[in-house]
Formats: C-alpha cells, sequence, structure tokens
C-alpha cells in the first residue's frame, strides 16, 4: 500500500513535525515525501528508494503550524518519482494515496478538456494507472461540477477507468486532505472489479 502525504507550507528554516511523520512511518506506507522543499523534501522517508525530483522550480509555503511544503503553480511545476512495481496498481492490487492540497484559486488558468487539472498521478502513454483530478469552478460538465475533487484508476491505454469523488464547497486557501483508495483485490457481487474510494478531512 502506497501512501504519499503531500505538504505545502512558508518559511526560510525548516520546521519539521516529527510526531507527524512518525505516525505516517509508523503506517508502513512503501514511499513517504515530505515535500518541505530542497532534496529532503523529495527524499522517500521510508528508506525504499523512491526519491522524487522537483520540476520547474516549485516555490515554498506553509502550514498554519510552520512546517515546510511545496506549492505548485498549477502548469509547468511537478515532483516526478520513477517508475516501481510497488507504486502500481497493476502489481499490487491495492494502492493508497494520501495528500494535503491547498488550492489557492478556484478557477484555474491552465486547465483542459472541459475544465480540470491532474495534480498527481500516474500517466504516461502506454501507462496509464491513476489520477487526482481538480475541476475549476466554472467548467463545460454537464451537469457542472463545480471544485469536484476526484480520483480515477485507469487501463493501460487511459481509454477507460473507474473512479470516485466528492464535490463540497472549496475555500481558496483551505487545506484539505484528500485520500484515494484503489483496491482491485477484495471484490463482491456488487464491486466485481474492486472499488475506488475517497475520503476528505478538514
Amino acid at each position: 500500500m502506497s501512501r504519499a502525504a503531500q505538504k505545502h507550507v512558508r518559511q526560510r528554516a525548516p520546521i519539521l513535525d516529527v510526531a507527524y511523520d512518525a505516525a505516517v512511518l509508523a503506517a508502513g506506507p512503501v514511499a513517504y515525501w515530505t515535500l518541505s522543499g530542497g532534496s529532503a523534501g523529495v527524499a522517500d522517508r521510508t528508506g525504499n528508494g523512491h526519491n522524487g525530483s522537483y520540476q520547474s522550480g516549485p516555490a515554498v509555503t506553509a502550514f498554519p503550524n510552520g512546517t515546510l511544503a511545496t506549492v505548485f503553480d498549477g502548469s509547468a511545476q511537478y515532483i516526478e518519482v520513477a517508475d516501481a512495481a510497488d507504486l502500481s496498481v497493476v502489481t499490487t492490487g491495492i494502492l493508497t494515496l494520501e495528500a494535503w492540497l491547498r488550492p489557492d484559486v478556484l478557477e484555474f488558468s491552465s486547465d483542459e478538456d472541459t475544465g480540470y487539472v491532474h495534480w498527481m498521478g500516474k500517466g504516461e502513454s502506454g501507462q496509464y494507472e491513476y489520477a487526482a483530478r481538480m475541476y475549476s469552478y466554472t467548467n463545460t460538465e454537464v451537469p457542472p461540477r463545480p471544485n469536484r475533487i476526484s480520483g480515477y484508476a485507469f487501463n493501460l491505454s487511459g481509454g477507460f477507468g473507474a473512479g470516485s469523488y466528492f464535490q463540497d464547497t472549496v475555500t481558496p486557501g483551505e487545506w484539505i486532505h484528500y485520500v484515494l483508495v484503489i483496491n482491485t483485490v477484495d471484490t463482491d457481487s456488487q464491486y466485481t472489479t474492486g472499488y475506488y474510494r475517497h475520503y476528505r478531512l478538514l
């Protein structure tokens, strides 16, 4: 099971939330990145070697308690982690993704298709597996999906998939704890191919 807890935080000297990090690591994730800026922010804290790299120089912001986190521009900035078997739904059958996110705007200037952005996931050509998506407040879906936050599991070609979402009121600058569970192992007569669930904690 993979748990990627992403932090977004704003100060010069790093403040470590040792208790939070310890609680995450105690759950036994296969990868954990604090995203607190610099090389330490993208180092896999589990020791499993899933180290990432920053692309296009994202900035640093801060949680209310002062711990550091990365802030992305919603366009060119991101972190990249190499593909690995234990980060793949195809090989594990079960994958859990966790992240802290703070949307600072509700209309996205670099959205795609009907008006959404992909802010986390795996989507290389021929290797589409999962994605986290958020819609702009104004979008062309019918009916509209104002600031819907969702997650999907895809087939490898990206043509088919299933997902789940929540569509609560989003306030700019508000922190959201996002959890996506993809489970293709535990099935029953209602969920014959597994299930996908979202959780939102404020």
